[in-house]
């Protein structure tokens, strides 16, 4: 998990983080974009499927590697104030950038709520919701009439 910038409420991960119901109560995540078309919301996964016993295994659809199956601790839920999917796939083919507008007008919200931190997330987190988070600072920044190219924003 990655926090972007000193001070700031948002936070970079990827599915393995993003499914821990520990992450969200200790950091203090409400908000949440998920970068993916298959991988549910944690508050999906973790109050809703495979509760009654401790600790039992979930096995996320579609999902493959160390990651595959994530323990569900029913003494903890997650309770999340907003959330948004942006729907793409990992892949060079995708068109995230259909996604940036409503991505960046959630992110300000949520941001600007100060009612919790915001964690963006894909399987991985590294390409998707690291785009998604790339487009929201150079969206901040031309608002802010700072700077405009990429690398300055960055």
């Amino acid at each position: 998990m990655a926090t972007v910038g000193a001070g700031t409420r948002l936070f970079l991960s990827n599915w393995g983080v993003a499914s821990d119901p520990h992450t969200y109560n200790a950091l203090g995540i409400k908000y949440v974009v998920n970068c993916s078309c298959e991988l549910p919301f944690a508050d999906e996964v973790l109050n809703f499927q495979g509760l009654g016993t401790a600790d039992p295994l979930h096995e996320v659809e579609g999902l493959q590697g160390p990651f595959a199956q994530q323990p569900i601790h029913t003494e903890l839920r997650v309770k999340l104030e907003g959330r948004l999917r942006v729907p793409v796939q990992d892949g060079a083919d995708q068109r995230i950038c259909d996604h940036f507008l409503e991505s960046c007008e959630f992110l300000e919200r949520a941001v600007g709520a100060q009612s919790g931190h915001v964690l963006i997330h894909c399987k991985h987190g590294q390409s998707r919701s690291a785009t998604v988070l790339a487009a929201f600072m150079l969206h901040v920044a031309k608002r802010m009439g700072t700077p405009t190219t990429a690398e300055e924003a960055l």
